[in-house]
């Protein structure tokens, strides 16, 4: 439900700076690395300005509470996204039980297509590809941190267990099939440390 406001390179647009005088003093979260949203911009938002508090309508100075979130390449990007929470704010995506998207980074209109998934449901954060061939390492080193696990504890088998759940956005030319292999592989339950996997009946 929080509004996505954009930002210039450099400065500030003046329908963001006026939604922001709107909306009094919100936490705001840039989204993005300091080569796409530059620290003096971050900088003057946190000493805020003249905002009009809702309610009593009148002007106050006071400083605006400003994060940064991800930073790097688009991949990178998506990753500290789907980690980062403050407080109710936030994925918070850093144990295995979530819904995942996945789309291509050099196909940005997949990504609206994605917002349902995204936004209702146990769905998640939107995780991004850097080509139809291959899981980026960055993204490797995720998922095997959100990687569910079980052991040979009778309470810890793949039965009982959480999962994780993949959705991919595109067709097999936006993410090929031996991608979508390996993710599967990394997004389906492990047996951890010393625990041998189920016998099949």
């Amino acid at each position: 439900g929080d509004p996505i406001l954009l930002t210039g390179s450099g400065s500030l647009p003046a329908a963001t700076g006026a939604e922001l005088g709107r909306l009094g003093l919100p936490a705001v979260y840039a989204v993005g690395p300091a080569a796409a949203i530059p620290a003096g911009l971050l900088a003057g938002l946190r000493r805020g300005g003249p905002v009009r508090r809702p309610g009593n309508g009148r002007a106050a100075h006071s400083t605006i509470r400003v994060r940064r979130i991800g930073g790097g390449e688009a991949v990178e990007n998506a990753i500290g996204v789907a980690a980062f929470t403050d407080g109710s704010f936030g994925w918070g995506v850093r144990e295995p039980g979530h819904g995942l998207v996945f789309a291509r980074a050099s196909r940005p209109f997949d990504a609206p297509a994605a917002a349902p998934l995204s936004a209702g449901a146990d769905y998640g954060p939107l995780l991004l590809l850097s080509g139809s061939e291959g899981v980026p390492a960055a993204l490797q080193r995720y998922l095997r941190d959100i990687q569910p696990g079980y052991t040979s504890a009778p309470e810890s088998l793949p039965v009982r267990g959480v999962y994780n759940h993949g959705w991919l956005i595109g067709d097999g030319a936006a993410i090929s099939i031996r991608t979508q292999s390996e993710l599967d592989a990394l997004l389906r339950s492990v047996p951890s440390q010393g625990a041998s996997p189920p016998s099949k009946p």
